[in-house]
């Protein structure tokens, strides 16, 4: 008895399409032959994961033939990460409350996401200064995941200029 043979399908590279990796990655099917048995006496498996982390994942696909001999082939899987999201704050306008801007300016949180991350692991910093000018001063907001991918997203803050005041000292006789 020959052994049946075994032509593993062609590789796939997906982007990730859940929190941690991709599911649901359509594999193709491999080749197989006997010179034995007819193919539809053959059984073929895979040890495929339903979950594909990211990065490269090695199936490894088995024909076997009634009278048990096998064959094995590989086929790689990569699921590369995809990038976070982000929207800023809305804009934010105040008015003077220091010389020359304000401070303390109530910025708001941005709000992210990640198909490959929780939002726990991943880092949102923004550029604000701590003495915002009068005008527009623009914040950029950025969120990194755990593998280094990032997005921005920006937030105007505009700080109005104050009157000033003036009190006239009490009248003199």
């Amino acid at each position: 008895d020959v052994a049946p043979t075994i032509t593993a399908p062609s590789d796939v590279t997906v982007s990730a399409n859940t929190l941690g990796g991709a599911t649901g990655v359509a594999l193709g099917s491999p080749t197989v032959g006997s010179v034995a048995y007819p193919t539809s006496g053959l059984t073929v498996t895979n040890n495929a994961p339903s979950l594909f982390p990211l990065g490269v994942t090695t199936v490894t696909w088995t024909v076997t033939d009634p009278s048990g001999l096998s064959a094995t082939a590989t086929q790689r899987v990569t699921v590369n990460d995809v990038a976070p999201t982000i929207t800023a704050p809305s804009d934010v306008t105040v008015s003077a409350n220091t010389l020359g801007g304000a401070t303390g300016v109530a910025l708001g949180s941005a709000t992210v996401g990640s198909v490959a991350y929780p939002t726990s692991g991943l880092t949102v910093t923004n550029n604000a200064p701590a003495l915002f000018p009068l005008g527009v001063t623009t914040v950029t907001w950025t969120v990194t995941d755990p593998s280094g991918l990032s997005a921005t997203a920006t937030q105007r803050v505009t700080v109005n200029d104050v009157a000033p005041t003036i009190t006239a000292p009490s009248d003199v006789t």
